[in-house]
């Protein structure tokens, strides 16, 4: 649809090359993505043109696609490189560069036909990397058909050096949430907390092993050596994914939202 800035696109080039395959073995990543279809189940059934903004490396398109095999599933991504691997997981989907952030996100989306075109959008771990996450709920809401909805999920709780070097600008209240959700023109219908305590565990290993690996303010590791944050994210992540089935729905450091344009 439209074309990233330079830097941001090669940023998370970058990030996705770099980091992209920790999501394979992720517990968080796993029944993340679990939350959120179950959320489009109970709440967004009846869509027939769907849109994930911030596709990734396609693991949740691939889902999408499959829970509404009827429907029209697109793809987006500020990243050409996770669009390549996307492509490779969901060969049918229609796939576009979609740049929240650009000046002239407007013209293009207009351009494009995307405005007002789509039942449902689901945004997942998305709008904490955005400088101005207010503009992108409104641009995100410009591509909604009237009363169409959105799924969405952020990071809570206090962002660890990781999460800071791949991007996160900032974590999020429900409050927060809530309150950025309306001003943007959004009712909400439900808004959650979830994760306690095994991904509040699985977090403070995050933590600590993203002080271990990195400097204070590094955008990249101690010379340049990934394993160390590798393993702090994978070491325990066989035993805790059963467990995460146990997580407490209220509680915790993952937020979910669903809600719909007014």
């Amino acid at each position: 649809m439209n074309a990233p800035s330079a830097s941001s696109a090669a940023f998370y080039d970058r990030v996705w090359n770099d980091w992209g395959h920790l999501d394979d073995h992720s517990p968080a990543a796993f029944h993340r993505r679990r939350q959120l279809i179950g959320l489009v189940r109970d709440h967004a059934r009846s869509s027939r043109r769907v849109l994930e903004v911030g596709t990734g490396q396609g693991a949740l398109l691939s889902q999408l696609t499959r829970e509404f095999p009827a429907a029209w599933v697109h793809g987006s991504d500020v990243s050409e490189a996770s669009l390549v691997r996307a492509r490779a997981q969901c060969p049918g989907a229609p796939l576009f560069v979609l740049d929240l952030e650009s000046p002239h996100f407007d013209s293009l989306a207009r351009d494009s036909g995307h405005l007002g075109q789509f039942d449902l959008v689901v945004c997942s771990e998305v709008l904490e990397h955005l400088a101005d996450d207010r503009v992108a709920l409104t641009r995100i809401s410009a591509l909604l058909a009237p009363r169409g909805q959105l799924i969405l999920s952020v990071p809570g709780g206090e962002p660890t050096r990781f999460d800071r070097a791949i991007g996160h600008l900032r974590h999020y209240t429900e409050q927060d949430l809530a309150q950025k959700l309306a001003d943007a023109g959004f009712s909400v219908e439900r808004l959650f907390a979830w994760g306690f305590p095994f991904h509040t565990f699985y977090r403070w290993v995050v933590k600590w092993a993203a002080r271990a690996a990195f400097d204070r303010h590094a955008s990249a590791p101690r010379h340049g050596n990934t394993s160390l944050l590798g393993h702090g994210y994978a070491a325990f992540a066989s035993a805790l994914k059963p467990l995460y089935y146990l997580n407490l729905i209220e509680y915790g450091p993952q937020l979910f939202a669903v809600a719909r344009r007014k």
